[in-house]
């Protein structure tokens, strides 16, 4: 026989005659048997507790505006770096302003140009005016003595063709006018499309806020549509959260929630509802709801947040947090059977509620339990009720 059918046997005979001892339960020792520990018992009771769904959300300022260039040209000075506070109407960014400027004078000389083409068909009209109305009496006292066989035919027929064409000066003349003035009206327009460019090279901050991004320097050449800097209101912001559409009814216009920063630490803040998205994501099946929020002290955009949705009373299991023991991702709690022996019940848990904890299984009304279970607690123990 060889060595390794040896040790085989060896081993098979130790675990038989291992297995003809009496088999004992865990906790259940003739010594846990004896032993009396005194604690405090409780019965398990039903609480009507507050509840709610935390949502999450980030913090967005109130207005952000990305401004963008208008016109083409290089950048010839950038005013403010990423962080700066600026006021309504400071200057962050000029651009290169000599296209425009040649623009504006260009559009200056057409508009002066226009007028005086206005002006000289103006007097055109006027001169055309008078002769139609010389050709008119001449033609008027002509056509009486044609009545009166004072005047050739021939005599007649040359002045109404002088008045014939006295009148078509005039349409001419009056044709011309409204051409010069329609020009005018076109050079106006484009002057006053220059001086808007010639002011697009100055970008101005259109409110009061911070400047949360720039995306040029000097010397950068900028486009039509390109952007320059991203201005943020600093002193209001709002809350974007996502919320379930199973809650959706939970929330309304003008209510005010309970909102917590994580980075402001405990500090607490009030929200206002102030919009509800009017439809939902077909795909995730939630909302979007806005709140304002107060400036305090550290605030910022893009920070988390969690946002507290009531949701009325429900019915609770609460019990003490010394009475849950723990072990690891373990959790449990000594209950007290009929024969006032404790019983080591697995639990799962809850919200943390101050001193208490809810209990989400695991127990049910009217259970009793330890509600300080000391050191030397152990399953199986005899327990005397304190009084």
């Amino acid at each position: 026989m060889g060595k390794k059918s040896a040790v085989l046997i060896i081993l098979l005979l130790l675990v038989l005659l291992g297995g003809c001892g009496d088999k004992i339960e865990p906790g259940h020792t003739e010594q846990q048997q004896d032993r009396v520990v005194r604690a405090t018992v409780a019965t398990v009771a039903v609480s009507a507790e507050a509840s709610g769904y935390d949502a999450v959300g980030t913090v967005r300022p109130l207005e952000s505006s990305t401004l963008r260039s208008k016109l083409t040209g290089a950048v010839e000075t950038v005013k403010v770096e990423v962080g700066d506070s600026v006021r309504q109407g400071d200057v962050l960014v000029v651009v290169d302003q000599r296209q425009s400027n040649a623009q504006l004078q260009g559009s200056q000389a057409a508009l002066a140009e226009a007028q005086k083409g206005l002006e000289a068909a103006t007097s055109a009209k006027k001169a055309a005016a008078s002769s139609a109305d010389l050709a008119k009496s001449t033609f008027d006292r002509y056509q009486q003595l044609m009545a009166a066989d004072s005047v050739s035919r021939q005599e007649f027929d040359e002045v109404k063709a002088r008045y014939d064409q006295a009148l078509s000066n005039l349409a001419q003349a009056e044709a011309m006018v409204a051409a010069a003035s329609s020009r005018v009206t076109q050079a106006r327009a484009g002057l006053t499309s220059a001086r808007v460019s010639s002011k697009d090279a100055i970008v101005t901050a259109p409110y009061d806020g911070v400047v949360a991004q720039r995306w040029v320097d000097v010397g950068d050449l900028a486009s039509p549509g390109q952007p320059l800097v991203r201005l943020e209101t600093q002193d209001r912001f709002e809350l974007e959260l996502v919320l379930p559409e199973a809650y959706l009814q939970a929330v309304r216009p003008q209510q005010r929630l309970r909102v917590l920063v994580p980075a402001l630490g405990d500090k607490e803040l009030t929200g206002t509802v102030t919009s509800l998205a009017p439809g939902a994501d077909d795909r995730s099946r939630t909302v979007t709801v806005k709140l304002s929020l107060d400036a305090v002290a550290g605030l910022r955009s893009g920070l988390f947040a969690r946002v507290t949705v009531p949701l009325g009373d429900s019915e609770t299991l609460i019990v003490p947090a010394s009475a849950v023991i723990r072990h690891g991702q373990i959790s449990g709690i000594y209950l007290v059977d009929d024969q006032q022996r404790a019983r080591f019940r697995l639990i799962r848990s809850g919200r943390h509620l101050g001193g208490e904890v809810e209990i989400i299984s695991g127990l049910k009304p009217g259970d009793r339990y330890v509600v300080n279970p000391p050191v030397d607690m152990a399953d199986g123990v005899k327990v005397e009720v304190a009084s």
